[in-house]
């Protein structure tokens, strides 16, 4: 029974992990991907698209949902940051980068010496999320871009918190009753 329920809960919190990358990616591509189009044809955003990115993450519920947001180029090219500087410098190839340039969704926990994406606001110990979401071109199933953003953990540790004290519950409850 242990060794189920340790099983179990890494099975639950991965659930819970992907999910919340899923539905931020959902944001993503609704919002951001929109304003990235230009990547499909030209090597860096214009003025005006990295100015309605600016605008879009002043939103009080995107700034408290998304702390951080840079965008890549398939290439590991930096399309958009914060930091103006880095736009147009090649970043290191994180794991999770790399899978979402194949298109695949991915979520990593950093630590506070995570790269250039460390715009965020990271826990007591320096730790945040970094989701990574592959940015299509319109119409199409062609990658254009990659944005990768950084959620705060404190939410989503209360959830997985929740989700391992709920599952060693029911396995107690279930190693009891047999």
């Amino acid at each position: 029974m242990l060794l189920f329920g340790t099983w179990v809960t890494q099975r639950s919190a991965d659930a819970v992990l992907q999910h919340s990358a899923h539905s931020a990616a959902i944001f993503m591509d609704s919002s951001i991907e929109t304003l990235v189009q230009e990547l499909a044809t030209q090597p860096q955003l214009s003025r005006a698209s990295i100015e309605a990115i600016d605008d879009l993450l002043t939103h009080d519920a995107i700034r408290q949902k998304l702390s951080g947001i840079t965008i890549w180029r398939p290439d590991g090219v930096i399309a958009y940051a914060k930091k103006r500087e880095l736009i147009g410098t090649i970043d290191r190839l994180y794991p999770g980068l790399a899978a979402a340039a194949e298109g695949k969704v991915e979520i990593e926990l950093l630590g506070v010496n995570a790269g250039v994406v460390t715009e965020s606001v990271p826990d007591a110990e320096g730790r945040s999320y970094k989701i990574y979401s592959p940015m299509h071109q319109l119409g199409s199933t062609d990658i254009i871009a990659v944005a990768g953003y950084v959620e705060p953990p404190q939410q989503l540790d209360t959830m997985l918190a929740q989700g391992r004290r709920d599952t060693w519950i029911v396995v107690g409850v279930f190693t009891v009753l047999i």
